[in-house]
């Protein structure tokens, strides 16, 4: 349970992470990522901040770490679909900030679970702007039925 959530955590950092317009990000994607995951696991491995009264504090060093990473409108965006342009700015506005703080609620909860396990990043793929990681499941493969 707790690999697949760090497993859903990585995944969703590299599916959205390229959202912005950052040209310095496009050339470097998989060392900005490594080094956010790098960054995010001291935070989680902080012997000084392993706590619970210290889970706030871990929290806040998290969303330092990942939040610059995110482009929280173009998700949101991207989640509505075609929903988006029917919305006005204001309410595309709200739900941005919603949708930004449903997902940092999510997992401000799950900041506890994390039992030690490691991130592996697998192979990039970069297209123009965008980078996206293919995923290696650790499951054999199903074999097909005759």
């Amino acid at each position: 349970m707790k690999i697949r959530i760090w497993q859903n955590i990585s995944l969703a950092v590299a599916l959205f992470i390229f959202c912005t317009e950052s040209a310095a990000w496009a050339s470097e994607p998989f060392d900005l990522v490594q080094s956010a995951v790098e960054a995010a696991l001291a935070i989680l491995r902080d012997p000084k901040l392993n706590s619970a009264e210290k889970k706030q504090e871990r929290i806040d060093g998290l969303k330092q770490v990942i939040n610059p990473l995110f482009d929280y409108e173009e998700m949101a965006r991207r989640t509505l679909a075609a929903h988006w342009r029917r919305r006005t700015a204001a309410e595309q506005e709200e739900f941005a900030r919603l949708f930004r703080a449903f997902l940092e609620r999510i997992y401000s909860d799950r900041v506890d679970r994390y039992g030690g396990e490691r991130i592996v990043l697998g192979r990039e793929t970069v297209d123009q702007e965008y980078a996206r990681w293919n995923r290696k499941s650790s499951a054999p493969k199903a074999k097909k039925a005759r």
